[in-house]
């Protein structure tokens, strides 16, 4: 028996051709793939580098003389800010402690969470809490470092002496003497009602007296005999 090419059945002709056509939408499905997971890679790595830089990043806030500001931070706490202060606080609080950074006056009303505590950096001493109030005083044109405790309990340091740490309970303060802590009783809480925009002093020297009118109100005030300056 001869068979001729024009005797061959057509199927026996064709049937490699559907595995042709399965192979090349195999190819193309594979290219379409790569490219999906191309781009899906390179917009996880963008999203993550710009979540990160959104993470790292910090608000400061600045009142002028003359001004008092209330602003509530990421975790809800308030805090009242005195003339001439400054802090500096992440936009959101990522880490294993809520870290504030003070140059002046502040009153911190923290809201409590005892897996992150509150520290506020102020000059060259740290104060952590977990959920408390207190007023710090750390301007940086000034020598006097003060911390007074309302509520709840706050644990002073000194960064340059480690071996320097302090625990107050309410009613109590503690200021920088000579460089050194000392801890002390609050006699006089009026002394604490800035945030209502009052000035209250007792026993204070007129000089200094006048170095908080110039923060409170935005002006210069030359005393011209030194000698009542310091009465």
């Amino acid at each position: 028996v001869i068979l001729s090419k024009h005797n061959i059945p057509q199927t026996s002709r064709n049937q490699h051709r559907p595995s042709k056509r399965i192979k090349g939408f195999f190819v193309e499905f594979g290219k379409i793939a790569a490219i999906f997971l191309l781009v899906l890679s390179v917009g996880m790595y963008v999203y993550h580098r710009q979540m990160g830089k959104i993470l790292q990043s910090t608000n400061t806030v600045m009142v002028p003389s003359g001004q008092r500001a209330n602003i509530q931070l990421p975790d809800g706490t308030n805090v009242w800010l005195n003339a001439g202060s400054e802090i500096t606080y992440p936009v959101y609080f990522t880490d294993k402690t809520r870290d504030i950074y003070l140059k002046g006056q502040a009153f911190f009303d923290v809201v409590p969470d005892k897996a992150m505590p509150f520290i506020v950096h102020a000059r060259n001493y740290e104060i952590e809490v977990l959920g408390t109030s207190f007023d710090v005083e750390a301007y940086p044109d000034s020598p006097d470092f003060i911390t007074a405790l309302m509520t709840g309990s706050v644990r002073i340091s000194n960064i340059d002496n480690p071996g320097e740490v302090i625990n107050l309970m309410p009613n109590q303060r503690v200021m920088s003497v000579n460089g050194r802590l000392v801890k002390e009783a609050i006699n006089d809480f009026d002394t604490y009602r800035w945030k209502e925009g009052l000035i209250c002093f007792k026993s204070i020297e007129f000089g200094e007296l006048m170095k908080r009118f110039e923060k409170c109100y935005d002006v210069k005030i030359r005393i011209e005999n030194l000698h009542i300056a310091r009465k």
